[in-house]
């Protein structure tokens, strides 16, 4: 019994967040406004800035790479 009910929460919670993430980038693919849009920019600049990837410059995917290792 116990088994059932933590299966049946782990597919209701997956569900759940696949559908709340899956809101969030579709709005980001669609340009329209996102919730804590201001403060998760800033984190994802911050976390940019300290694994050296430059977001204003076009970087190839072999600039990314060596950025990431």
């Amino acid at each position: 019994m116990d088994t059932t009910i933590q299966f049946g929460v782990l597919i209701v919670g997956t569900i759940g967040l696949a559908t709340i993430f899956g809101t969030y980038l579709a709005r980001m693919i669609t340009f329209e406004m996102r919730p804590l849009e201001k403060t998760l920019s800033r984190v994802e600049s911050g976390f940019y800035r300290v694994i050296g990837i430059n977001a204003t410059k076009q970087m190839s995917w072999k600039e990314y790479f060596l950025a990431l290792f």
